[in-house]
């Protein structure tokens, strides 16, 4: 029996030896392939954790990724004052502006950026790139011809007329080419009368405008001819509002002023005066819109030329405003009280400068405030420009005193 078992062995370790033999013989690459080919066949199994991860970053982001543009902001998120930006990680920041920021040909278009800068138009022509009051302007004036204004399908036309002055025999303005740079909001047409500069700035929902006197050569009334299918009615407070046939103001030409050069360090204001006003008077071309200025006052010794006299043009929109102690009862909410002659911008103003003001209190006004569905607020900023103040502390980087922010 034992010897049975001994020879029994020695034929299994002979098949071993054999097989390992056999086995030695195959190539290397076969068995190399065969394994490759096998590991391919096999279905690899997920990682949990990547999965998890990979399902939480899908979760995160519920927009279209050819929504979201290189700067990351979601473009399919975008409102009339809002930008919504993807940071990452589920994050997300929404900026709210005071003013609008997009604006759409139609209603079912998508929001595109608002650019009040100019550009070429045609060859006799430049006009804003994109913006809620579409502006139109002769590269040359013709016949004082100089700018087209429209929103909605309506429209006023502009030319210059006339210059007058006491005892001063009327002038025609003179058809000066436009002096302007692409993609620039400021256009001038120069010596338009005898020392007289016609300056315009873009804006998105209005037009800055000035008569600039380099000196005073005893003109202080001028007139302009407004061609418009809508119906123009002179205001108590002296501005002129144009509205269509239902009654609803469409265009407002706020009551004009008018500033000098002599610039307060301290204030950052130059002089400025509300002695100048608008006569209206219906003509078979629409309108004559007459701008006077006071004469004592441009002649006054103490001018610094040049003066600016205003007559601008903007919708008729709410907008951010201030108060001032001094003045309870006034608002300072038309575009020609918050703008800026020494800044060349639109500014609020806040806190004590001098008694003759008191305290100036500003008021901002935030639209469409669009919420993000399933988030949750971590954070809040609300960010403005400083453009001007007298009374600065650098250690802290606070703001004393008086100052303008810049809109």
């Amino acid at each position: 029996m034992k010897k049975r078992k001994r020879r029994n062995f020695k034929r299994f370790i002979a098949a071993f030896l054999v097989l390992a033999l056999i086995i030695s013989l195959v190539p290397a690459d076969v068995l190399a392939k065969t394994t490759e080919e096998e590991n391919g066949n096999r279905i690899a199994a997920d990682d949990p954790e990547e999965t998890l991860q990979k399902e939480q970053t899908e979760e995160a982001v519920p927009f279209d990724p050819k929504d979201i543009n290189k700067e990351g902001e979601i473009t399919s998120e975008r409102t009339e004052n809002t930008k919504l930006y993807y940071e990452g990680d589920g994050v997300y920041k929404q900026e709210v502006y005071l003013d609008p920021i997009h604006t759409k040909e139609t209603p079912d278009a998508d929001w595109e950026d608002i650019s009040p800068e100019l550009k070429e138009s045609t060859s006799k022509q430049v006009e804003t790139e994109n913006a809620i009051l579409n502006s139109d302007f002769q590269k040359q004036m013709k016949n004082g011809l100089y700018a087209t204004f429209e929103h909605n399908d309506h429209k006023v036309t502009y030319s210059l007329v006339e210059a007058k002055g006491p005892n001063k025999t009327s002038l025609t303005p003179k058809d000066t080419s436009a002096d302007y740079k692409t993609d620039s909001n400021e256009i001038v047409y120069p010596d338009v009368f005898p020392n007289i500069d016609l300056q315009t700035f873009t804006f998105n929902e209005n037009i800055k405008e000035d008569l600039v006197l380099h000196q005073y050569n005893g003109y202080n009334t001028f007139t302009f001819q407004l061609k418009t299918d809508l119906q123009a009615k002179e205001q108590e407070d002296g501005s002129i509002d144009f509205s269509d046939e239902k009654g609803k103001v469409v265009f407002s030409v706020p009551k004009p002023f008018m500033t000098d050069s002599k610039l307060d360090e301290l204030s950052g204001e130059v002089e400025r005066s509300d002695k100048v006003s608008y006569k209206l008077e219906k003509n078979e071309e629409g309108y004559l819109l007459h701008l006077t200025a006071d004469e004592n006052w441009l002649k006054d010794p103490e001018r610094v030329y040049p003066v600016s006299i205003d007559p601008s043009t903007s919708l008729s929109v709410s907008s951010d405003t201030f108060v001032m102690s001094a003045y309870p009862t006034t608002n300072y909410s038309a575009s020609s009280q918050k703008w800026d002659a020494n800044l060349k911008a639109y500014v609020l103003k806040t806190g004590y400068y001098d008694k003759t003001t008191g305290t100036n209190y500003a008021f901002m006004k935030f639209n469409n405030l669009k919420p993000i569905q399933n988030m949750t607020v971590t954070k809040a900023t609300l960010k403005t420009y400083v453009a001007h103040s007298y009374l600065w502390n650098k250690g802290n980087r606070s703001l004393a005193g008086y100052g303008k922010q810049q809109l």
